[in-house]
Parts: structure tokens; sequence; C-alpha cells
């Protein structure tokens, strides 16, 4: 499953086309700046720990995160799918609706921040296409 995790440069220009950045903004806005940092994914400037350490945590988390929401994601899809052919059309819609920013922002969040954070430590497992 990790060929799956690995971030493609290709879908960078995606998500920012579809406002990943604004998203970032928004729950940035709503959890406060720092929240990351609180949780201990981060390090705090006054923390010793190794930044690449503390990095490498933070795309664990990242995975973690992004599992999680796409677990939820599919029960979700299956539950408006199921709904929608009891001929409940408005209430498969909402759950889609819904679906989209509790859900799939949040994956390409996680994907996006763990390609940034690759850029940042170099990593070189980024998946790259000819012509990238």
């Amino acid at each position: 499953m990790n060929w799956y995790f690995k971030p493609r440069k290709k879908e960078i220009p995606f998500y920012e086309l579809i406002g990943v950045r604004k998203f970032k903004k928004h729950l940035l806005n709503f959890f406060g700046e720092n929240y990351s940092q609180k949780q201990g994914w981060l390090p705090l400037k006054n923390r010793s720990e190794n930044y690449n350490e503390a990095f490498k945590k933070f795309i664990n988390k990242t995975k973690q995160n992004e599992v999680v929401h796409l677990i939820v994601m599919l029960i979700l899809l299956i539950l408006s799918v199921e709904t929608l052919l009891e001929g409940k059309f408005l209430q498969a819609l909402s759950v889609v609706i819904i679906n989209i920013p509790f859900n799939v922002y949040p994956i390409i969040l996680q994907r996006y921040n763990r390609f940034r954070i690759y850029q940042i430590l170099k990593i070189d497992r980024i998946e790259q296409t000819p012509g990238d």
C-alpha cells in the first residue's frame, strides 16, 4: 500500500486549482494556527526534538489521517448509494455533499502536506512521471 501514499508531483496543480490552500486556511482558522504543534505532530521551537524526525512523524500522521478519512468516505458513499437505490435522491445527494468538505478535502490536504514535507526533507520517494 506504500505506492498509494507516495506523493505525485502532478497532483499538486490540481489540488491548488480546487482550493486546497483556502481549505487549509479555513481549517487553521477553525482549529487554530498551532493545532499541529499542540498535537505533537510538528516540532515546537522550544523542543529539542530533531526537525527531520518530527517531520517524519508528521508524514506518518498524515497517512493515518488519510486512511481514517478514506474509510469514512467509503462508508458514506455506500450509504448514499443505498439511499439512492431506495429512491431518496435528496438524502443521497446531501450525504455526498457532506462527504466533500469532511472527507474529500481532508484527504487532499493530507496528500498536499505530505508532498510539501517530502520536498522540504528532499526525500526522493516522490513519484514523478516523465515530463514532470
